[in-house]
């Protein structure tokens, strides 16, 4: 048997409190959730600026590298649009330079809000405000910055949720664990395995599809920044006007199931914004790279065209 010390547990217990009491709110109130409807639109109250974007710029997300979006940069290249996809800190590619001793030990420590500075300072670098596409944790952070005014429209696909959303599920609990684990240690990264990426990431994809996103895109990641969009890093002032967003979700996702996303979505029936949210049959999180990720990237392309008046 292995036994707990306890001074074990000391460092996490300024955290346990709120967590707990989280992740129990979390439990009553997904009792009250309803299956998500496969569309839904929230129509502006204010009359918004027109988005004249000439650029979009993709945000990836946790435990992957900024490469999940290479097979989507030439299909908006196409299309007229210039591309970037920059790489958060400590997530270099190709994924095996994220494995290095030195990074690792940044990437340990790496936090919501370092991520958030990096992309604020190359934002307010560009001459002409982007339209966004983020994945999961970058979904965050692209409405966050879509909040700030840093961006003129976005698109956010199984995106995390901001400060204050709260839902729980047993493929929920069984995806994050690991990572909100409160009595891991938290400078520690976190890795996952092959079974946890397809149960977790692509549990809709064959093994095929699995083994080629596992062994191409998945990298170790920081335990903070699962805990961090908890926090008020995460927040957002749902009453400010902002440009157009579009909140996508995969109907079999795990990590962050569609009822997740659509309660993401509600949070701005107030705001005096578009708001759109769709959802795609039988998809899982990785439906920006796994198969038919074309179908997601053509309808995230028609709705960046409808918004925009370039």
């Amino acid at each position: 048997m292995h036994l707990i010390r306890p001074d074990a547990l000391r460092a996490p217990r300024s955290f346990l409190k709120p967590f707990w009491v989280a992740l129990c709110a979390c439990a009553l109130l997904a009792a009250c959730g309803s299956v998500p409807p496969k569309e839904d639109h929230i129509a502006s109250q204010s009359a918004a600026p027109p988005v004249t974007a000439t650029e979009v710029m993709f945000i990836h997300g946790m435990f992957v590298t900024a490469g999940c979006w290479d097979q989507w940069l030439p299909l908006f290249e196409k299309a007229g649009y210039k591309v970037s996809a920059p790489a958060w800190p400590a997530h270099p590619v190709p994924p095996q330079r994220v494995r290095d001793p030195e990074n690792m030990k940044a990437l340990g420590q790496l936090q919501l809000a370092q991520v958030l500075d990096h992309f604020r300072k190359i934002l307010k670098d560009k001459p002409v405000k982007p339209i966004l596409v983020g994945h999961s944790m970058g979904g965050l952070v692209a409405q966050i910055l879509l909040q700030e005014g840093l961006a003129q429209a976005a698109v956010v696909i199984d995106s995390a949720p901001p400060k204050g959303i709260l839902f729980v599920s047993g493929p929920f609990l069984k995806s994050n664990w690991k990572l909100i684990n409160p009595f891991a240690d938290s400078d520690k990264p976190v890795a996952m395995t092959r079974e946890e990426f397809a149960y977790a990431f692509a549990n809709q994809q064959t093994d095929a599809v699995v083994d080629a996103g596992f062994a191409t895109q998945v990298v170790p990641e920081s335990r903070h920044l699962g805990k961090d969009a908890l926090t008020d890093v995460a927040a957002i002032d749902t009453s400010k006007a902002r440009g157009p967003l579009l909140l996508i979700a995969g109907e079999m996702d795990h990590i962050i199931p569609a009822a997740l996303n659509y309660k993401n979505f509600e949070i701005y029936r107030s705001t005096p914004a578009s708001t759109d949210f769709q959802m795609f049959p039988n998809r899982d999180h990785w439906l920006i790279a796994g198969a038919g990720w074309e179908d997601v990237a053509q309808q995230t392309l028609a709705w960046i065209d409808k918004q925009n008046r370039r």
